[in-house]
């Protein structure tokens, strides 16, 4: 069996969304096929994750949402897929989808969610950015006061706020108040740059730091001409 690749990744998170997508749309219109949509999204999903997409009442929904709940259904969109990356996680790769809400991208692109999902393609952690750092952890230069950790290490100053909370899944992967269980990204993966400037930055950062990890320097060779007259020189 080939070794899973970065590519494979992003295939299987654009199928992931558009599953997502499907159940969502379903359960919002009270669709028939919702149960059997909303299988299909939860076999895509690790065992102890808890991503449930729940039959609700449409009828309900309608009465007291009107007009606008119709338009939220109409605007609905699988999630923007914005940024792949891959990380040495123990012994195996594992992968981190940053993405947007559900809905087409508009002039604000910002990281929404973030979904991370192992090589037997089953996601294994989904997060939530905090909306006011965009997963930075700062805002203004200092830490996010709106995701700092509610539980701090004594002696370990606070520099920043947490960015990502965990909604499902491992809880070690990003936002963790001492160490996250996995490097940097080893395979970067860009598909749409975001114009929130604190995920922006995140984002072109990580060309830098994939392009160091997979491509080393070399020196260039001197030549002959160049060697020849260091050595007529001494």
């Amino acid at each position: 069996m080939a070794a899973a690749t970065i590519d494979d990744a992003v295939a299987f998170f654009v199928s992931f969304f558009d599953a997502e997508h499907d159940a969502v749309k379903a359960n919002l219109t009270g669709a028939r096929a919702f149960p059997q949509l909303n299988k299909k999204l939860q076999s895509m999903i690790g065992s102890g994750v808890y991503y449930e997409r729940r039959r609700i009442d449409v009828a309900e929904l309608k009465e007291f949402g009107g007009k606008a709940y119709e338009n939220s259904v109409k605007a609905l969109a699988a999630r923007p897929l914005l940024l792949v990356t891959e990380h040495d996680y123990g012994k195996r790769k594992i992968y981190c989808a940053y993405a947007e809400d559900m809905r087409q991208l508009g002039k604000r692109v910002s990281y929404a969610m973030a979904f991370w999902a192992i090589p037997r393609w089953k996601i294994v952690a989904v997060y939530w950015a905090c909306a006011s750092c965009g997963g930075s952890g700062k805002y203004e230069g200092v830490a996010c006061g709106d995701c700092l950790p509610t539980v701090r290490m004594k002696g370990i100053p606070v520099k920043s706020g947490k960015g990502w909370h965990n909604q499902a899944g491992e809880r070690k992967l990003m936002g963790h108040i001492t160490a996250n269980v996995v490097g940097e990204p080893t395979a970067v993966r860009k598909l749409v740059r975001p114009t929130e400037p604190a995920c922006a930055e995140h984002f072109d950062s990580l060309e830098t730091t994939a392009t160091r990890k997979t491509t080393p320097t070399r020196k260039p060779k001197a030549s002959r001409k160049s060697s020849s007259r260091k050595k007529e020189a001494k």
